[in-house]
């Protein structure tokens, strides 16, 4: 043991332990031990910026592959509904971002980013396994639970958040899938707000019974899907010629 008013120093008793600390007991505490082990705090500093580094690199290659496919579907949109031929660029384009797992670029940077943002978190959280027990928390884990509980909340975490920004990049081109992605996002952060092995568990199996009822019954998950051509090209009604590339059908250049 330690000092004698410091929990950190290891003579919390196991009736402290059974008590919930509040916040702001848990910052007090965290602040003693940091200063009672001004190396171990260095580590953790450390290991918890090189897991935030980790995670934003992740989020970056995510939204990045993400934003790029939906520019691509949208261009396709456009020429499918004009009845105008595809400009090599765009084949280009589609060979990169488009076709799900068979594109060139996109699985690299949307699943590399999701597995980046997962070791970030794991990087992040991992070390506080070890000093869980001298900040006093009610029912330390042990070091194995410690460490199970942090890959499965590292885990949930970062495809909660994945499913979210992709939600938000695919809400005005593929509606349905930016539902069945924010539903899974939605049952992820309830799932880690609880923390229950059974609520995980319940989110997982119908996160996968929604995906197969995307792949199977909603028409936009075909390959080839087109919605219907309800959008008016920006540059009708002005004057001018339409951008370089896009179709000239239906365009109206002397209209005022």
């Amino acid at each position: 043991g330690g000092g004698e008013g410091s929990i950190l120093a290891g003579n919390a008793t196991t009736e402290d332990k059974n008590e919930r600390l509040t916040p702001d007991q848990i910052d007090i505490t965290a602040k003693e031990w940091a200063a009672n082990h001004p190396k171990e705090a260095r580590k953790l500093y450390l290991t918890t910026f090189t897991g935030a580094i980790i995670g934003v690199l992740g989020i970056v290659f995510l939204v990045t592959s993400e934003i790029q496919t939906v520019l691509v579907v949208r261009d396709s949109d456009l020429f499918h509904n004009s009845g105008a031929p595809m400009p090599v660029d765009l084949e280009e384009r589609q060979e990169m971002w488009g076709g799900g797992l068979k594109a060139k670029w996109r699985p690299w940077l949307s699943i590399g980013g999701v597995a980046l943002m997962i070791a970030g978190g794991i990087t992040m959280f991992y070390p506080f396994c070890s000093v869980l027990a001298d900040f006093g928390m009610p029912q330390a884990a042990s070091g194995a639970d410690c460490v199970t509980s942090v890959v499965l909340m590292a885990v949930v975490g970062a495809i909660g958040w994945a499913a979210f920004l992709g939600s938000i990049c695919w809400v005005c081109t593929r509606p349905w899938a930016s539902l069945l992605l924010c539903s899974i996002s939605l049952g992820a952060q309830v799932s880690t707000t609880v923390a229950s092995p059974f609520l995980i568990l319940f989110w997982a199996i119908s996160s996968a019974f929604l995906a197969y009822w995307y792949l199977a019954y909603i028409p936009e998950a075909n390959e080839g899907y087109h919605p219907p051509d309800w959008r008016t090209p920006l540059w009708r009604g002005h004057r001018g010629a339409p951008p370089q590339g896009y179709p000239q059908q239906g365009y109206q250049g002397g209209a005022g």
